[in-house]
């Protein structure tokens, strides 16, 4: 008789390596532009889970990561020194390719008057779809990302 072959033990399957988990379908993302680190973090830990997020600490680098992080909604301080939130909105709108982006402007402004027609006058309009004043409130800002993202 013919002595049967041993089998050797099948190889165990190698292991899968854990998938990261892919970004959530539909999760918009949300640039921050603000000056003071303290607002900038209340906003991220308001936001974070919910929404991919960036900050720019100044007008500057905001308008900057604008044309790289291309967010689909934009937070926007409007007293910041150097180049301000009037002037990042105006360059914002301005461009074919990012005046699409909705941008909710900031400011410790509490009157509608004063942000239009204050120092800078008439140029300083404000080319923004929502106006929220400091301090804010946040389930008025979440319902406005939520009417703005839809």
């Amino acid at each position: 008789m013919a002595k049967a072959k041993s089998k050797a033990p099948a190889k165990a399957a190698k292991p899968e390596s854990p998938k990261k988990d892919p970004k959530p379908a539909g999760r918009r993302k949300i640039l921050i532009i603000e000056d003071d680190p303290a607002i900038v973090d209340s906003l991220v830990v308001l936001l974070k889970g919910k929404f991919d997020l960036d900050a720019a600490n100044d007008g500057e680098q905001g308008l900057v990561k604008v044309k790289s992080f291309k967010p689909d909604l934009i937070i926007l301080d409007l007293l910041m020194p150097g180049r301000d939130g009037f002037d990042v909105a105006r360059r914002i709108k301005g461009d074919p390719k990012l005046k699409g982006i909705p941008i909710i402007a900031l400011s410790s402004f509490t009157e509608l008057y004063d942000m239009n027609f204050g120092q800078g006058g008439a140029e300083k309009t404000l080319p923004a779809e929502v106006y929220l004043t400091k301090p804010l409130d946040p389930a008025t800002l979440l319902r406005e990302i939520k009417e703005r993202l839809g």
